[in-house]
């Protein structure tokens, strides 16, 4: 499921009759009985207030976060029929394979980081906490100063995993992406093993 856009729109009542106008449509000389009302300059309208607040929190703490993440999300979606989850702290990616939604990671966007909780929760509940840590440790590599990436490698956490700087990933999105596709295949494989051999 994915959140549908309700587009906005400017209300103006004249002779008692309701007409509806959409922002990108709308001009300020076209104002009736109401008056002039304010108006965004932009005629983009976010998707939803909840996701265009999460991106702009994001593109606070991450130089052209907002941008680089919707791309990202978009080739995500083209390369691993992801899609994205919205809590109102986060944006969870999610991809497919097998009919299972498998979560890649959860961008929290006061700390423009990712984490990786409920991503080695779910692989650990299919017995693949292994592709999970070896998918963690891929993106971990991708981390550019040499001793935070250091100590992002071989956390010592329960779940064996930490938040990774989400800018760092957004950077070599290539190679993100790439370990996305491995993972995926390794939780494709092993659902699709017969028997418990």
């Amino acid at each position: 499921m994915k959140t549908q856009m309700v587009p906005r729109g400017v209300v103006s009542v004249n002779d008692d009759r309701v007409a509806v106008q959409s922002i990108a449509a709308y001009h300020p000389n076209d104002a009736t009985a109401l008056g002039k009302l304010a108006v965004p300059s932009t005629p983009a309208v976010p998707p939803t207030i909840s996701e265009a607040g999460l991106y702009e929190t994001f593109d606070a703490m991450v130089p052209s976060g907002a941008s680089r993440l919707r791309q990202f999300v978009a080739r995500l979606e083209d390369e691993a029929h992801g899609t994205t989850r919205l809590t109102q702290a986060t944006i969870a990616l999610e991809g497919t394979v097998a009919d299972r939604t498998m979560r890649l990671g959860s961008v929290h966007a006061d700390s423009g980081m990712l984490w990786f909780d409920y991503v080695v929760d779910q692989a650990t509940s299919l017995g693949r906490r292994d592709a999970a840590l070896r998918y963690y440790r891929a993106l971990a590599n991708l981390v550019a100063d040499e001793k935070l990436r250091a100590k992002k490698i071989h956390p010592a956490t329960k779940t064996g995993t930490a938040g990774l700087p989400a800018d760092d990933l957004l950077s070599r999105q290539a190679e993100w992406l790439g370990a996305i596709r491995c993972y995926l295949a390794e939780i494709s494989n092993s659902t699709e093993s017969p028997g418990s051999g």
